[in-house]
């Protein structure tokens, strides 16, 4: 009993140490870092107004991303009473093939502009971001006029290197 315990102890702190000194979860397998994502956006809106969101982008390195993503993505909705809506709802897709992606309709303005939009009008790309270099995007999101709980998947990856991903969630309670 007694060397059953100390295996098992020797085990569990192999693993932590393991966790200690193993891969980083904030670079890729190639090394590469992870942006660092962040989000202002209140948790509180009012039906049918317009409400800034920043997203601010951090890139730590080691190494330089060539253009970078952001894309709102919906959030799925499982079974259970609560969950919450899509906040930014994709855009219809283009009439025609190869025509330009309309911005989503929750979408007043993005500041800077983006170089490409794409994914029913919810992912945009950006210029370069150096290594230890960060920047903001700000959205005019416009709310839902339902009132209830509204979230998105708000994801920033280097549009060369997917792996290269941080993603973190925006949630807000719309009110009357």
């Amino acid at each position: 009993m007694v060397i059953a315990l100390r295996v098992v102890a020797t085990g569990v702190v192999l693993l932590g140490l393991a966790g200690c000194f193993g891969p980083s979860p904030n670079l890729t397998e190639g090394g590469l870092a992870k942006p660092v994502v962040t989000a202002d956006f209140p948790s509180r809106v009012t039906a049918g107004s317009t409400t800034e969101l920043t997203v601010g982008i951090e890139n730590p390195g080691p190494g330089d991303i060539s253009s970078f993503s952001i894309a709102l993505a919906v959030v799925a909705v499982g079974g259970s009473q609560g969950n919450a809506q899509p906040l930014v709802v994709p855009a219809p897709a283009p009439e025609r093939l190869g025509g330009d992606q309309k911005i989503s309709a929750s979408i007043a303005s993005i500041s800077p502009e983006p170089t490409t939009v794409g994914q029913g009008g919810v992912v945009f790309q950006f210029g370069p971001l150096g290594e230890e270099e960060s920047t903001e995007v700000v959205f005019e999101i416009i709310a839902p006029t339902e009132e209830g709980n509204y979230a998105n998947s708000l994801q920033v990856y280097d549009s060369q290197a997917l792996d290269r991903i941080g993603a973190i969630k925006v949630q807000t309670e719309v009110t009357g």
